[in-house]
C-alpha cells in the first residue's frame, strides 16, 4: 500500500536551498520526528513545511508518521563519499524512469515530464529545478542542455570527505545498485538492508 501511495505523490517542488537547510539542521539537531514543531523551530513557514513533507515522502525518506528513515539519518551523518553514494540511491529510486530519458531531453521536455505527473504552471519549473539540483548533488552526469540550466541555489556545508578506506566505506561501495526492474518486494527488501547498513555505520561512529 505504501508503495502505491508513494507512486502517486507529486515530485518534489520545494526550494533546494530549503532542502539543504533541513539537512544541515538535522546534522546539528537530530530528531526522531519531523513534525510541525521541528519545522517551526528551524524557521519553516506552513507552506514550506507542507512542500518539504511532500518531498520527503516522495523520496521515501520519512514514513507517514513523520519518522525519519535510517537513510535520511545517513544523509546527515555519513562522510562525503557515503553521503553522495546514498543520495544517488535515493535519486535512482525516486526518479528511475526519468533518468533513462535524460540524455535527449530539453529543459522544456523535462518540465512537460513533470506536467504528466501532475505538476501545473510554476510547479513544473520548481520540480525540474529541484531534480536538476539533487541529481547534480548526487553526482549524476546531466546532458549539456540540462546541465547549463540555472539551478538557483546556494552552497552549504556538506559532509567531510573520507580520508580512509574503512570496512564500512568498502561495504558501501560493494553494496549492489538498486535495479528499477526489480519486483516491488525485492526493492523493499533492498531498502531495508541498505537502511540496516546505514544504521550500523552511524552506531559504530557514536
Amino acid at each position: 500500500m505504501d508503495e502505491l501511495r508513494f507512486s502517486h505523490r507529486l515530485p518534489p517542488y520545494v526550494s533546494f536551498t530549503l532542502w539543504q537547510k533541513l539537512l544541515e539542521n538535522l546534522r546539528q539537531s537530530p530528531t526522531n520526528r519531523l513534525d510541525g514543531r521541528y519545522y517551526r523551530q528551524i524557521g519553516f513557514s506552513k507552506s514550506q513545511m507542507l512542500a518539504m513533507k511532500s518531498a520527503l515522502l516522495f523520496l521515501k525518506l520519512v514514513g507517514y508518521d513523520n519518522t525519519p528513515t535510517p537513510i535520511l539519518g545517513g544523509l546527515t551523518r555519513l562522510n562525503h563519499d557515503e553521503y553522495k553514494a546514498t543520495l544517488r540511491i535515493v535519486v535512482d529510486s525516486a526518479y528511475g524512469p526519468l533518468l533513462g530519458e535524460l540524455r535527449s531531453m530539453t529543459v522544456r521536455e523535462l518540465r512537460l515530464y513533470f506536467q504528466d505527473l501532475g505538476a501545473q504552471g510554476e510547479i513544473q519549473r520548481k520540480c525540474a529545478t529541484f531534480f536538476l539540483n539533487i541529481a547534480h548533488e548526487a553526482g549524476i552526469e546531466l546532458p549539456t542542455q540540462l546541465s547549463k540550466s540555472p539551478r538557483r541555489t546556494k552552497r552549504v556545508a556538506s559532509p567531510r570527505k573520507a580520508t580512509d578506506l574503512s570496512p564500512l566505506s568498502i561495504a558501501f561501495k560493494k553494496f549492489p545498485n538498486l535495479d528499477p526492474n526489480w519486483s516491488e518486494a525485492t526493492k523493499i527488501r533492498w531498502f531495508e538492508d541498505f537502511g540496516k547498513l546505514i544504521d550500523l555505520s552511524m552506531r559504530l561512529r557514536n
